[in-house]
């Protein structure tokens, strides 16, 4: 309870904390039967100028209509000022339930578009917050991180998050690059010239660095291919590219 309002008041709390946080209020306070909509609203009101003492009267009235609650607020661990202030000191209320629901969200969502073991959604849920701090949007950051796990189902998970973030990265660094197709094409030139993803994405980004367009990531994977069937290296086929940036003839 108070390690759980510290962490609120300090700005320090995690998603899953914070969803802790609602939970602790709709089912400890008002029951399994309270209408959670409408807390949601009075909780959100606080940001729009209702008083703490407002909101207490309305949550009082949902404890009334809750046949079940158990508890009231004065019987809870966590004051309804220590909850409302610290999460406010946090960014607002209704910031913290936005949150909340989002991470809610982002859960359902994983397990409905990944076709992983249960032992790995954690990682991916991480993967795909730790790409949303580069500025990537959470649906494209699903979608890339998605395809990576599904292309390399039998890579470890911190290897798939490594790739992830490195070509977050990427594709924030560099003007005209898609989150997505970045990681698409990184497996695709790792499989046409026989390296890891890894290796594939240092490529990339050694190329882009020289000035390689990015609009034309493809042709890596396309040329690099060709040219590793007759006989190059990885090695090679980067010189190769490299020279080409440097020339102004890469296609």
């Amino acid at each position: 309870g108070n390690r759980l309002v510290n962490v609120i008041k300090s700005g320090t709390a995690t998603s899953r904390q914070l969803d802790q946080a609602i939970g602790l209020i709709g089912r400890e306070a008002l029951g399994a039967e309270a209408d959670i909509e409408k807390l949601q609203r009075a909780l959100r009101s606080v940001d729009d100028g209702n008083s703490i003492e407002n909101v207490r009267n309305e949550l009082r009235e949902l404890s009334r209509e809750a046949e079940r609650a158990g508890k009231s607020f004065k019987e809870l661990d966590i004051g309804l000022e220590n909850m409302l202030g610290g999460a406010m000191a946090a960014g607002g209320i209704s910031g913290v339930i936005e949150k909340a629901l989002d991470t809610s969200k982002l859960k359902t969502k994983i397990d409905v578009t990944f076709e992983v073991p249960a032992s790995s959604k954690k990682s991916v849920e991480q993967a795909v917050r730790g790409i949303e701090a580069y500025g990537v949007d959470v649906e494209e950051a699903l979608e890339g991180t998605r395809r990576q796990w599904a292309l390399n189902k039998t890579v470890s998970d911190t290897a798939n998050t490594s790739i992830v973030k490195g070509a977050a990265a990427i594709s924030t660094a560099y003007a005209g690059i898609d989150f997505t197709e970045l990681i698409q094409e990184s497996n695709e030139i790792g499989n046409e010239l026989g390296v890891t993803n890894e290796s594939a994405l240092a490529l990339i980004n050694a190329l882009l660095k020289l000035g390689f367009p990015p609009e034309q990531l493809d042709i890596i994977a396309e040329y690099g291919g060709q040219l590793t069937r007759a006989g190059y290296t990885a090695e090679e086929v980067q010189a190769i590219m490299a020279a080409g940036v440097e020339t102004g003839t890469w296609n």
